[in-house]
């Protein structure tokens, strides 16, 4: 078995125990690195009983491939990845966006939009209407225009 063919093995299995969750995998070959991408943040940053899975998952793999490096990362990562090579969501997966400031925009095409963001605090959105450009950070948000 492939190290390639070991992850995404695991990732399969992950994928059930963590159902809330998506993952994406990247073999950089140059650097022999393996990128593995845990979403949501929430779950890669506090959840113990996956840093307790990724913990594991790491022992395993060094063990087995001495020589390749593996890297777990959230989409707030200063890298990330650029070629996906696999990719599973969880049954209960359901996409948010990133904590770390990104745009969202949203073109219009009622008077009245409503953006419900109650999973991220640090989420601006960006609002253009006929070249008039509002910037919001909310939690809950309705506006007319």
């Amino acid at each position: 078995m492939t190290s390639s063919e070991f992850i995404i093995s695991k990732l399969k299995s992950f994928i059930t125990e963590f159902p809330g969750t998506r993952v994406r995998y990247e073999h950089d070959e140059k650097s022999n690195t393996h990128f593995i991408e845990v979403v949501p943040n929430e779950v890669y940053h506090f959840d113990n009983k996956y840093i307790q899975w990724e913990s594991k998952f790491f022992d395993e793999f060094t063990e087995q491939f001495p020589s390749e490096i593996i890297c777990f990362i959230s989409d707030d990562a200063l890298v990330g990845i650029d070629k996906v090579d696999f990719e599973i969501r969880g049954s209960k997966y359901f996409p948010t966006y990133s904590t770390n400031d990104q745009i969202i925009k949203i073109s219009f095409e009622k008077n009245t939009q409503y953006i419900f963001n109650s999973f991220r605090k640090n989420v601006s959105i960006k609002f253009t209407d006929n070249n008039n450009n509002l910037t919001f950070f909310p939690d809950n948000l309705a506006l007319t225009v």
